[in-house]
């Protein structure tokens, strides 16, 4: 019976959330721990990045489903009008997804990026500073 429900799509997207949260909770301290303080384009490149920046990608798609979700309301009745669905959303949980799910790996995919073009001797860490 379970794992009937685990193969629906539902189930698959629910495992992906909750592995994605899951990582996201374990991974996040020690790369803040560690890599923090890390001085502006230390050779060393975070490890984790481009799985962080799919996480990223996983939740802000998931702002967007919620969006598009249909709900159910206190006395059972089902609503799936959007624009009831986007205001119970933007009402309720919109600002703390919003939040929890800010791209900072994508900012520091931007200054590795700019950290491999840069030119040490212009104003490079001013510019640093405006990407995070």
């Amino acid at each position: 019976m379970m794992l009937t429900i685990m193969l629906r799509a539902f189930g698959r997207v629910y495992v992906c959330a909750c592995m994605s949260t899951g990582y996201t909770a374990i991974v996040t301290p020690p790369m803040i721990s560690f890599h923090w303080l890390d001085p502006p384009c230390f050779t060393a490149v975070v490890p984790t990045l481009p799985f962080d920046c799919l996480i990223d990608c996983f939740f802000l798609v998931d702002i967007l489903i919620n969006f598009n979700t249909g709900l159910i309301v206190m006395g059972g009745e089902y609503i799936d009008d959007r624009m009831a669905v986007a205001k119970s959303y933007i009402s309720g949980m919109f600002l703390f997804d919003l939040v929890t799910s800010f791209p900072v790996s994508f900012f520091e995919l931007a200054a590795e990026a700019a950290c491999a073009t840069a030119d040490f001797g212009s104003d490079f860490h001013r510019r640093c500073l405006h990407l995070g």
